[in-house]
């Protein structure tokens, strides 16, 4: 059995009664001032310059495969693997930008890409990026892949 999450929110009650204050203070009801803070605040809690706010995933990950094809990272008919579960926000981008979806299995048992799927299939179709989706907040054992040197992994 899968346990599904009790709550959305962290500290539920003092997050909605915050949500709620907002709402009813706010001169408009955009991202605006709160969202440049936001992001600000982000960037130089990752030790960066900027970050941007995205309305979104989908919107993020069709930004990040656009800049990265703009940076010439990436181009039309790379293959881009994507977990086998996952949402249309995460395969959508990689056909409307031209490159190819390529689709790694997932273990019934985690609902997860697992590291010896995706050896397997890198060394089929030689992927140039790869978007994982941790269904349900699971995740799975990368243990073998992530702990070798980059000599040793086969793929």
């Amino acid at each position: 059995m899968i346990p599904l999450m009790k709550s959305a929110f962290l500290r539920e009650e003092e997050t909605k009664r915050a949500l709620a204050e907002f709402i009813i203070s706010a001169p408009r009801l955009s991202m605006d001032s709160k969202c440049r803070e936001f992001e600000q605040e982000f960037a130089a809690f990752q030790g960066r310059k900027h970050a941007v706010l995205f309305n979104s995933g989908g919107s993020a990950n069709l930004a990040m495969l656009q800049a990265l094809k703009n940076l010439g990272r990436l181009k039309d008919g790379d293959p881009v693997g994507f977990s086998g579960l996952t949402w249309s926000t995460n395969t959508m981008p990689i056909i409307q930008l031209g490159m190819e979806p390529i689709a790694i299995d997932c273990d019934p048992e985690t609902l997860n890409v697992m590291s010896h799927n995706f050896e397997e299939r890198i060394r089929e179709a030689g992927m140039k990026a790869l978007f994982i989706t941790n269904a349900l907040g699971f995740t799975g054992t990368w243990t073998e892949y992530a702990t070798s040197a980059p000599g040793d992994r086969s793929c």
